[in-house]
């Protein structure tokens, strides 16, 4: 899924990437630049869902990041394997993403 990542301090910076997986509690996603461990930031994307896509957009902080350099066999350019740990999000949110993720686990093709 396509996903933006910005800076809590600079959202006029906005990274475009795709997550790897996501939960409530976290996402692994690539972004073509690194973002320090330690920085907070803002998480984007949509979950396609029953009726209509997911839009989760919440706050986290950067565990961890390395890069991963582009191979001729399967990545055309670097890019940076980032983990968000997300901030306390009310339950609502956390039963939203996991019936999201539920949903499209059990209507893959």
């Amino acid at each position: 899924m396509a996903a933006d990542v910005a800076p809590i301090h600079d959202r006029r910076t906005i990274h475009l990437g795709e997550t790897l997986e996501i939960s409530p509690a976290g996402v692994e996603c690539v972004l073509p630049e690194p973002i320090p461990a330690g920085e907070r930031v803002r998480f984007r994307c949509e979950i396609p869902g029953r009726r209509q896509p997911l839009a989760v957009d919440v706050e986290g902080t950067i565990r961890w990041c390395r890069t991963v350099r582009a191979n001729h066999l399967v990545l055309g350019r670097d890019v940076v394997h980032h983990y968000v740990d997300f901030a306390p999000m009310a339950s609502s949110v956390e039963d939203a993403i996991v019936s999201a993720l539920f949903f499209l686990e059990t209507n893959r093709s």
